[in-house]
């Protein structure tokens, strides 16, 4: 990849909204150049997709949980079976294979803690081979996102 792609990949994590017009300007590319540099990326799988930023509290889902999971016996077919059903549950907003006390960390949205208790018991029929789970109720949340940083540090200076 070279500087204007990584300033594309920059650019469209901030505003994917942004028109290949303003895209070009600001990276040094024809809105052309632009098209094809993204289709190509996305085509690599550099860029995963897009998506709309949506405000959970707005759509009537104000809770965020941070679950750790602790698995029974580490056995493959258990792991995936896990990791399928946590990657088919919208609730489940982000997962993880970790390292630790856990084996698992993920990060859950709910209308209610009702609703919370509801889709931790259907994780636990569905995954027999759960431990345990320790769940941390998030109070406030100052910052999500999944932006990834491409650029230098020099390259955010006088911008």
């Amino acid at each position: 990849m070279d500087a204007i792609d990584l300033r594309l990949l920059d650019l469209v994590q901030r505003d994917s909204s942004l028109s290949h017009e303003r895209l070009g300007a600001l990276a040094g590319a024809s809105a052309s150049a632009v098209h094809r540099r993204l289709k190509r990326l996305l085509g690599e799988g550099v860029i995963r997709g897009y998506a709309a930023i949506v405000d959970q509290a707005r759509v009537g889902r104000p809770l965020s949980f941070v679950v750790a999971l602790e698995i029974e016996r580490k056995e493959p077919g258990s792991y995936d079976r896990l990791q399928r059903w946590l990657g088919a549950e919208d609730a489940v907003q982000q997962a993880y294979n970790v390292t630790g006390s856990s084996d698992f960390v993920i990060v859950v949205t709910a209308t209610s803690i009702e609703e919370y208790d509801s889709l931790m018991d259907d994780m636990l029929r569905a995954n027999p081979n759960i431990k345990k789970y320790n769940t941390n109720v998030v109070l406030r949340s100052f910052k999500q996102s999944r932006f990834v940083p491409v650029l230098p540090c020099e390259a955010f200076v006088g911008t």
